[in-house]
């Protein structure tokens, strides 16, 4: 950060041009997006209307005069940009917070011997300065999206807590666990595995690497092959398996995707690019790295 305020500084760059690229580099990727859609169209109508939102969240103060922030917060998380009309798409909206916590890692753990009945435990431990970003998109008209960091997340769990952080910091505008309702992907999971194998065949758009079911009574099942690199019909047992509990009403839980590199895709897409949904109504999409935005709209269109 220093480093791009010298750069502005010195007239080398403009701040603009620093503004979008910090935009592009934190916004998109390494991060559990949680998929929310209005509970009804009074809600919807909330959503669409960006300034309301920034007003009740900021009052008077937001727009250019007050937002970027660029310093993060000592501890906690707070909001640190408000935009509005982003470009292409003059009805979303879009929320940035900055976290910050401290943490201890442990590093090593020794034992030391006292004598025959005493011992002594000793536990090396690194202080950590974690620094997380969310992002709140509005995708007019479908869903909110609710971006949250991964770093140093122990699960999906700890997903969820975050989750519902960001939650309360959005209620003065909107509460998401009563005005909306999970988006749920299902639909499309099932249309991505229906298609699966001509897409494997061809190396075009994506390839399925595991997937999780919940049978008609509850009960999972897993199908991933144990070889990293393979796609989840690597084995025909496992095709077969997939086969069978589609048509007896399985429904898709957990599914783990590979985006490729094909004809289609934006030019930023790396060679190969890992997902994950997830959640109780497979609403929840996990991206491993970081990506550009036009990436992250390309997987989120194919999810839909």
């Amino acid at each position: 950060m220093q480093n791009l305020k010298s750069a502005v500084d010195a007239r080398f760059v403009e701040l603009p041009e620093v503004l979008d690229f910090l935009r592009k580099c934190e916004e998109c990727g390494r991060q559990t997006i949680f998929l929310l859609e209005p509970k009804n169209d009074e809600v919807k109508n909330r959503l669409q209307d960006a300034t309301t939102i920034a007003t009740e969240l900021f009052g008077e103060e937001w727009g250019p005069d007050y937002f970027p922030i660029h310093e993060r917060p000592v501890e906690g998380i707070q909001w640190v940009d408000c935009r509005v009309k982003i470009p292409g798409h003059p009805r979303d909206w879009c929320l940035k917070a900055y976290g910050h916590e401290v943490i201890e890692e442990t590093i090593e753990n020794k034992r030391e011997e006292i004598d025959e009945r005493h011992f002594r435990d000793i536990r090396d431990v690194e202080i950590l300065d974690v620094n997380t970003v969310a992002v709140v998109r509005w995708r007019d008209p479908h869903f909110l999206e609710v971006r949250v960091d991964k770093l140093r997340s122990s699960g999906f769990n700890e997903m969820r807590n975050r989750l519902a952080s960001i939650g309360q910091m959005l209620s003065p505008a909107i509460n998401i666990q009563t005005e909306c309702v999970s988006y749920s992907l299902q639909d499309s999971l099932r249309r991505l595995i229906d298609g699966r194998r001509a897409q494997a065949a061809d190396k075009t758009v994506y390839r399925v690497t595991s997937i999780k079911f919940l049978d008609r009574r509850e009960g999972s099942n897993e199908l991933r092959p144990m070889m990293a690199g393979e796609d989840v019909d690597s084995d025909v047992g496992r095709t077969e398996s997939i086969e069978a509990l589609m048509k007896n009403g399985a429904k898709p839980s957990r599914v783990a995707l590979e985006w490729l590199d094909g004809e289609w895709a934006p030019d930023s897409l790396p060679d190969s690019l890992s997902t994950t949904v997830e959640g109780d109504s497979c609403d929840a999409v996990s991206i491993a790295s970081r990506v550009t935005p036009e990436v992250l709209d390309y997987v989120i269109n194919k999810l839909r």
